[in-house]
């Protein structure tokens, strides 16, 4: 009885132990840098919303060094890209709405190659956008 109550108490205290260190570890900031130098980490992930009532087409997501397509997005549909600009860029949105109206807007953020994070795009039914966005820079 004695050995199973010096083995859980063992168990408790490296469990105790690694809340510390992994507690320690995000709130020292490295933990968060670190994610920066992941491979599946580069770049902006941009999150695209029709939130009209009629699909959009030929959406199209330009940035500097290049430009991410989609033939048609549904309403109430999200699609995802990920943006990774060559160097300083600004991000334009492109698309045609259900009636063939062409629209194009600067979606007014600057990202840099070493930037992360996300923006959300809200196409809604007039065409018009709003956007969202939570960037950093990782040190690089």
């Amino acid at each position: 009885m004695d050995a199973i109550m010096r083995q859980r108490r063992w168990g408790q205290l490296i469990i105790f132990l690694g809340v510390v260190l992994i507690s320690a570890y995000v709130l020292s900031g490295i933990g968060p840098m670190a994610y920066c130098f992941l491979p599946f980490a580069s770049g902006v992930m941009v999150d695209v919303t029709n939130d009209g009532s009629m699909p959009v087409s030929n959406l199209e997501i330009s940035f500097t060094g290049g430009e991410k397509t989609l033939a048609k997005l549904d309403p109430g549909s999200t699609h995802q890209f990920r943006v990774e600009p060559t160097g300083e860029s600004s991000v334009v949105i492109n698309f045609v709405d259900a009636l063939g109206n062409s629209h194009g807007e600067d979606v007014d953020v600057y990202l840099e190659k070493n930037y992360m994070g996300t923006i959300a795009v809200k196409i809604d039914r007039f065409g018009r956008i709003a956007r969202k966005d939570d960037i950093r820079m990782c040190p690089n």
